[in-house]
């Protein structure tokens, strides 16, 4: 697996155990976002229900 570095302008070669690593890295960046934005729409629907 290769990641790209935009602003460095090089390739990062992964091997099997690195490449595992990283992808458990992604998964839980990608996790916590997910988590991040059902909070910031906690409490839309009801906000919704409510105006009309």
């Amino acid at each position: 697996m290769r990641s790209f570095d935009a602003p460095a302008g090089w390739f990062t070669v992964y091997g099997p155990d690195e490449r595992t690593k990283v992808l458990t890295e992604v998964g839980m960046f990608v996790v916590g976002l997910a988590a991040q934005l059902v909070r910031a729409g906690d409490g839309l629907l009801t906000l919704l229900c409510q105006s009309g």
